[in-house]
């Protein structure tokens, strides 16, 4: 054990903001997607979060098959952030209004 040598390695950590290029989140940033304008949705639960947002609906961002669905082989699909618009920034809602 004395005579082995010890080698050093450098690590950098490289966060979702930091790859992307976005901003990190401040007070005015959605909620929802962290300030991202998007997050990832498991593709069984893509119904009911569909019916949580307020148009009902959800944007698939990137691959999909050709009806739209998403990727068989994917457990996880990136959805547009239906509480922001994608735009990464709170806005109000006619349900939050209320």
């Amino acid at each position: 054990m004395k005579n082995e040598k010890i080698k050093k390695i450098k690590i950098e950590f490289t966060d979702r903001y930091q790859a992307t290029g976005i901003p990190y989140p401040d007070e005015n940033s959605c909620d929802k997607c962290e300030g991202m304008g998007v997050y990832p949705e498991k593709k069984e639960t893509l119904n009911e979060e569909a019916c949580k947002s307020p148009t009902g609906r959800l944007l698939i961002i990137g691959q999909k098959e050709k009806d739209g669905s998403p990727c068989k082989e994917d457990d996880y699909v990136f959805v547009q952030c239906p509480f922001c618009n994608g735009s990464r920034k709170k806005t109000k809602h006619l349900k939050d209004e209320k």
